[in-house]
């Protein structure tokens, strides 16, 4: 209960109504008082009301979500739905991305082109992250969906449901672009299928794709802390991420840092003369972007998770111990 006398606040808690009687009872009004015409008045208002009503104003003021969700997102039915998310961001960028990189191909300066190709791979996981971030994550990568499954951020269930809904998004993506794609750049882009330059061995295509997808996992981790006070740009910078590592690695690999892309790449270029190179090598597009993934996760995890991380967990568990 609160009463205001005069602009001073009381509150008076009690436990029963004798209680309550009672202290309204001792409560002194004698120094609080004015006179107006002679008479001495004594104002007392009820303002319980008044912050009722205040505070169905600020709710009101308040901006409401449009996203309001009616699915409990640890249930299966909350995981199916996000799995959903999954399947179409990653049709949506396998179709957008490796279609660009097609067209791109008939660019007659090599800077235009690496450029175009990074900038459309960068935005597109910008704009697909802002899209179904808020349901699904959007990871779009199974190397990342495999470095959170790792550091036990997300469920068995969810991340077999995020492969499976990655890869099937990926070859109906892959299947539009071979749709509407002019035949003609079929063997000569081989679907922007990842492959190594002659001239590089193994080693130097497993270490660029494991640097690439390491510096790829470590921006998501730092980006997507929940200590920041601040995740409005959160799309931005993994997208800036995706971008620098292809103005770097197209030359090389043609920067896969990502499973998903690069099967269904290699996928629709099978069986076209002259992609017959997609295969020898694919392993290095699913080994080196999980172990540098997971990598960074387990690094940030460990170094620069406040509170929350693996050491943490390590010192409570040795504490136990003791």
């Amino acid at each position: 209960y609160k009463r205001r006398v005069h602009g001073d606040i009381q509150n008076t808690s009690v436990t029963s109504f004798e209680q309550m009687s009672q202290q309204y009872d001792n409560v002194d009004y004698s120094d609080q008082h004015h006179e107006e015409g002679g008479e001495e008045e004594y104002e007392v208002e009820e303002i319980v009301e008044e912050e009722v009503v205040e505070q169905e104003e600020e709710h009101e003021t308040q901006p409401q979500s449009v996203y309001k969700p009616t699915v409990d997102p640890d249930s299966f039915r909350g995981i199916a739905r996000a799995a959903g998310a999954e399947l179409l961001g990653s049709a949506l960028f396998i179709f957008i991305a490796c279609g660009a990189a097609m067209s791109a191909d008939s660019y007659q300066s090599p800077g235009a082109h690496n450029i175009g190709i990074s900038l459309t791979f960068g935005m597109t996981i910008t704009v697909l992250c802002f899209s179904i971030g808020h349901i699904s994550g959007a990871h779009l990568n199974l190397a990342v969906t495999t470095a959170f499954l790792l550091i036990r951020k997300i469920s068995i269930l969810r991340a077999v449901l995020y492969m499976l809904a990655q890869f099937v998004g990926g070859l109906i993506g892959i299947a539009f672009v071979k749709l509407v794609a002019p035949s003609a750049w079929w063997s000569n882009t081989c679907f922007a299928a990842n492959y190594l330059q002659p001239e590089l061995t193994v080693g130097h295509g497993f270490v660029a794709e494991f640097l690439l997808t390491f510096i790829l996992m470590f921006v998501i981790m730092g980006a997507c802390d929940p200590t920041k006070s601040n995740q409005t740009l959160v799309p931005f910078a993994i997208g800036m991420a995706v971008f620098c590592c292809h103005m770097l690695a197209l030359n090389i690999t043609g920067c896969s840092i990502n499973p998903t892309r690069s099967f269904a790449s290699a996928a629709a270029a099978s069986g076209i003369t002259g992609c017959e190179y997609v295969w020898p090598v694919h392993w290095i597009f699913w080994f080196a972007p999980c172990a540098g993934a997971a990598t960074a996760a387990f690094l940030y995890e460990l170094l620069y998770n406040a509170g929350g991380g693996l050491m943490s967990q390590y010192s409570v568990i040795k504490q136990t111990a003791r």
